[in-house]
């Protein structure tokens, strides 16, 4: 399997409020939060797989996905940005659907800001209190600026603080290839070298009157 970057979904995650708002009547999209990507690579034999954020429908888009493609993916890490529903809302069912499916005893390895994992923790804490002697949930604290690996990808956490207290993008470094993660930006990212980047999703706020503030 070559290296490939999925966007895992391409709808608004409030697609049903955003109906509301705007008088739209169809039917046929699904709602999937944008602000989700999987990078997919294989090493020894194994099918990796790296996700960012989890929002709602991004679940269901994953399965679908590996349904029609017919490939068993490891889970190497969840990477998240920050803590807003659009974001982390498929976190739980995720996390212990992952684990019931493929008889999965150890922690999830989630990455996040100190400030990040907080918020979540007080909205599932469940996940992270020690379950049939493990917890659900590793946490991995990451830093702005504070460059770290999983597995063969290189990730600098880039400040997104200005959207979301404790809030990051992530650039990835994988395979000669630079890719920008950019969700819910409301200005251009500092340190970043732009020439170098090959693949960038931009999600930025609008300073203009938009249904969804995006």
């Amino acid at each position: 399997m070559e290296p490939y970057f999925r966007l895992n979904g391409v709808s608004n995650a409030y697609l049903q409020e955003y109906r509301i708002l705007t008088n739209d009547r169809a039917e046929s999209r699904n709602p999937c939060a944008c602000t989700s990507g999987s990078l997919f690579w294989a090493k020894g034999g194994v099918n990796n797989h790296l996700l960012c954020d989890i929002g709602f429908g991004v679940w269901e888009s994953l399965v679908n996905f590996q349904l029609a493609k017919r490939q068993i993916t490891q889970l190497s890490g969840i990477l998240l940005t920050h803590a807003h529903l659009d974001h982390i809302g498929e976190l739980a069912v995720f996390v212990e659907s992952w684990q019931r499916l493929n008889n999965y005893q150890k922690p999830v390895q989630v990455y996040a800001t100190e400030s990040t994992f907080n918020q979540i923790q007080d909205a599932y804490p469940w996940l992270f209190s020690p379950k049939k002697n493990a917890k659900q949930v590793k946490e991995n604290i990451v830093a702005n600026g504070s460059k770290f690996s999983i597995g063969e990808v290189q990730i600098t956490p880039i400040d997104a603080s200005s959207h979301c207290k404790g809030g990051v993008n992530f650039l990835l470094e994988f395979s000669g290839c630079n890719i920008f993660l950019g969700w819910d930006i409301n200005r251009v990212p500092e340190g970043i070298d732009w020439c170098k980047v090959d693949l960038a999703f931009l999600d930025g706020n609008s300073i203009h009157s938009h249904p969804t503030g995006h």
